[in-house]
């Protein structure tokens, strides 16, 4: 395992810049996510580490050792992709062995490395069958084991789980998490779904437009998102937000002014700094509370429900207040009607300027 080091790296396709100055290190045996929307700049990043893609500027150090002018082959880099290649005239063992063979490494040795990966993967009692007709989460082990069997510095994992079915991609999440760590290879995994970063690393690195927006353990991310796209990308169902008039009694839901906010002293000093004449609060699903029979205060609203249904153990229920949607992740039997009232925590609750930027 090694300590990568992403110094500005910089790529760009003619006038399109993929990734722009991007700065990243990863610790040895850090688990590492790219997150981000499609064209991002992840993928780009991660071939970049890998060689197969050449930056316009920029330069990558494995333990110190600038790599950046080496090919694939010179870099000691395992790599799994969304959609697995693999040898179907080949048995699992044979598939697995390949690489090392490709390498002139003894048979014996070769045996042995088979047998350790093979355990590992829990994939012993199918290294004799072909890999047609295995199933996807089991071709993608085969996968993993061809890749980290030569023991390769630094694992490259573009959308591996994508190709394998929702019933079985949980379990695979939970698998790959325990063989990154029963290795302990430095890791870096690239998604869209946030879902996936969130159960898998150790640190997440949220990308947009080429750059980083935030970088942190995951529950970082979600408890305390750097801006408006941080807040919406990461969440499941998706951070509600509200738009809020600035007025002279503070905050208020914009098209009723009896509607109140109390937001914290900074986030009031700070809206007054900008001059801002609206803010936008935002507040998790989970964070929103039914408070039938409360008297209605500042942060304590009526409000009109639209839809509700199960999902799970959960009650998903969206309302309407002031002609704007908010949706509440309620306990299974909440007791809501046609009208309630809902309470927003102010220490809950995010404050962001119109152009996205964090208020508090």
């Amino acid at each position: 395992m090694a300590t990568v080091e992403i110094d500005n790296l910089t790529v760009r396709f003619g006038e399109v810049t993929a990734v722009d100055a991007f700065t990243m290190t990863l610790d040895q045996g850090e688990f590492v996510v790219l997150l981000g929307p499609s064209g991002c700049g992840k993928t780009t990043t991660l071939r970049c580490v890998a060689g197969l893609q050449s930056c316009t500027s920029g330069e990558i150090r494995f333990d110190g050792t600038p790599v950046t002018n080496l090919v694939p082959a010179e870099r000691n880099v395992g790599m799994v992709f969304q959609f697995v290649s693999l040898y179907p005239h080949l048995t699992v063992r044979q598939n697995i062995a390949f690489p090392l063979r490709a390498r002139g490494v003894r048979r014996a040795e070769i045996a042995k490395k088979i047998d350790r990966v093979a355990t590992v993967f829990m994939i012993g009692d199918i290294l004799g069958h072909y890999v047609v007709g295995l199933p996807p989460g089991a071709r993608q082990k085969v996968a993993l084991a061809r890749a980290v069997v030569r023991e390769p510095a630094v694992l490259l994992l573009d959308e591996p789980l994508s190709g394998v079915e929702e019933q079985y991609r949980e379990e695979m999440r939970w698998e790959l998490r325990h063989f990154q760590k029963e290795l302990g290879i430095t890791t870096v995994y690239v998604t869209h779904d946030q879902r996936e970063a969130m159960s898998l690393a150790d640190r997440v690195v949220l990308m947009r437009d080429g750059k980083t927006i935030q970088s942190g353990p995951p529950a970082a991310l979600f408890d305390d998102p750097a801006d408006r796209f941080a807040a919406s990308f990461i969440g499941s169902p998706s951070m509600n937000f509200l738009n809020l008039k600035v007025g002279a009694d503070g905050l208020s839901v914009a098209s009723d002014q009896t509607l109140l906010v109390s937001p914290p002293q900074q986030v009031i000093d700070r809206y007054r700094a900008q001059g801002l004449e609206e803010v936008i609060l935002g507040i998790r699903p989970h964070a929103v509370e039914l408070a039938n029979g409360a008297a209605v205060d500042n942060n304590v609203w009526p409000a009109q429900l639209v839809d509700a249904a199960l999902v799970g153990r959960d009650l998903q229920a969206d309302f309407s207040i002031g002609g704007q949607t908010i949706k509440a992740e309620l306990p299974f039997d909440a007791d809501v009607g046609g009208a309630s009232v809902l309470r927003l925590p102010p220490e809950r609750c995010f404050f962001f300027a119109p152009d996205g930027s964090r208020l508090g």
